[in-house]
């Protein structure tokens, strides 16, 4: 099967730091819509607190992620 080329409207980006790009969109969307009870403190650090899925690799140690229950 040909793939066909894929056509852009603008050249896409990529995040040097996702952890300034989650903050903003948190701050961004608490202001827009005046959401008073929105808890800013989990969009720092945002890229730890990524969840894994299942058997995937994580990008930085390519350890696979293995479920456990406590």
């Amino acid at each position: 099967m040909q793939r066909l080329p894929c056509i852009y409207f603008f050249e896409p980006t990529e995040y040097k730091n996702i952890n300034n790009a989650i903050s903003w969109f948190g701050v961004h969307i608490k202001k827009s819509y005046n959401y008073t009870t929105l808890d800013l403190s989990v969009t720092h650090e945002a890229q730890a607190r990524l969840s894994r899925i299942t058997y995937s690799q994580h990008q930085l140690t390519n350890f696979t992620v293995v479920p456990f229950t406590l």
